[in-house]
């Protein structure tokens, strides 16, 4: 199990450093647009986990999000609305929450993220997140889970504050979010 956990620790680290660049990237242009990156690299080794707990410790810098990987996200990654119909914290997991979300038209997924230590599951319930929904499900701690929840972090008077992506007012589950400038394409991989 704490392999499973420090990968969504890394996976939340990657998230979180593309999403703080795309948004850098979007103030400058005066827009604002969030990312994030599917992973399907190989399980860590223990040295790599080690190293990961080390970088998690120290300050994270914001990695910078080049042209070309943007556009990779922008045409690969199916962000949709969801609405989360219940939340419970996993009694094996500290970090993970157990989501059952709605993303319209009867497609209903189990979502296991990695916020149980930033945001109470009764404050998800019956709210609207934006996911990930194409990617290759995963078991994390002996769940399935079936999309991922986008969030993103910031550090305000010394506390990191974690919060779900918001969609856009009048958002609706199922509804297609894409990053500022880019038309969704016509299908996903």
């Amino acid at each position: 199990m704490a392999t499973t956990l420090s990968a969504i620790d890394q996976a939340i680290a990657k998230l979180d450093a593309i999403i703080a660049a795309a948004q850098g990237s979007a103030a400058a242009q005066g827009s604002s647009s969030a990312t994030a990156s599917p992973s399907t690299s190989e399980p860590p080794s223990s040295t790599a986990l080690k190293n990961a707990a080390n970088q998690a410790k120290a300050p994270k810098a914001p990695a910078s999000l080049g042209p070309e990987a943007r556009d990779a996200f922008a045409t690969q990654a199916h962000i949709k609305v969801a609405r989360i119909k219940s939340a419970a914290p996993l009694a094996n997991s500290a970090k993970l929450l157990k989501l059952q979300a709605d993303l319209g038209t009867g497609d209903n997924r189990q979502i296991m993220a990695g916020l149980a230590q930033y945001i109470k599951a009764d404050d998800l319930v019956n709210k609207l997140v934006c996911v990930v929904s194409n990617l290759k499900p995963a078991k994390l701690a002996g769940e399935p889970s079936q999309a991922m929840v986008l969030a993103a972090e910031v550090e305000q008077n010394g506390q990191l504050i974690v919060r779900t992506l918001i969609p856009p007012e009048g958002s609706q589950p199922g509804d297609l979010v894409h990053l500022d400038g880019y038309i969704p394409p016509e299908t996903y991989p």
